[in-house]
């Protein structure tokens, strides 16, 4: 019996909350017309049971509002993730498959066969997409790896990549996991590029090589300036 009084009070509780102006009128309605048969009638059994009463149908409709509200608001959010979730898709040119196969293949370290079938999820265009960010990409990184290349000719290609990581605002820790060197070997080329830098004890590396990178890509703008100008 008690479940299925549980069961009811639900029941009304939902009904409550998509028509909570209904349940309204019909508590007051409920309240005002046990009151005046109480009243009427005069008997104590009545009236034991008046508080009662009111307290129940008065909480009806203001859990209904409440629950109302809160369906209202999950309703709002969900329809704002499902415009972002749009908009996410139309602006990578993806299907929601597609994406999710991406970000699988950016999170996890797949094996040949599961990379493969990820990427055959997502379509051609994606692909190309992706190949040529990617291609971009590379070709920035090296012609990076190149200039610091031709400033410090003296560099092992090591010691240029470590060059290039710090230049990238990478730490120690990050350049050994990239690079997958122990701390004690990054920390040794570290040395090593200092002493031929040239840098004291007290010279931060990275400015040192940001200062650097500044004064050549300066020189490298006024010759080319000059040379538009002959």
């Amino acid at each position: 019996m008690s479940n299925i009084t549980i069961s009811l009070l639900f029941t009304m509780l939902s009904i409550c909350a998509y028509m909570s102006n209904i349940s309204i009128l019909l508590s007051s309605l409920t309240i005002a017309s046990y009151t005046i048969c109480t009243l009427i009638t005069d008997e104590p059994f009545l009236y034991s049971y008046l508080p009662l009463i009111i307290i129940i149908y008065t909480m009806i409709p203001l859990l209904g509002r409440s629950l109302h509200s809160n369906i209202s608001s999950l309703l709002k959010s969900s329809n704002l993730l499902k415009e972002e979730e749009e908009m996410l898709l139309k602006r990578l040119q993806m299907k929601k498959e597609e994406l999710f196969a991406f970000a699988e293949l950016l999170s996890e370290n797949n094996p040949e066969e599961k990379t493969s079938s990820l990427l055959n999820i997502i379509g051609e265009q994606s692909k190309e997409n992706l190949f040529t960010a990617l291609a971009a990409y590379q070709k920035k990184g090296k012609s990076k790896l190149d200039t610091i290349r031709r400033i410090y000719p003296n560099l092992s290609p090591s010691e240029l990549n470590i060059c290039r990581l710090i230049l990238q605002d990478k730490t120690v820790s990050q350049i050994c996991e990239l690079l997958h060197r122990s701390s004690g070997n990054i920390t040794s080329q570290r040395a090593n590029i200092r002493a031929k830098l040239g840098l004291k004890k007290s010279d931060n590396l990275k400015e040192a090589l940001q200062e650097r990178m500044r004064l050549y890509e300066e020189e490298e703008h006024r010759q080319e300036e000059f040379s538009a100008m002959r």
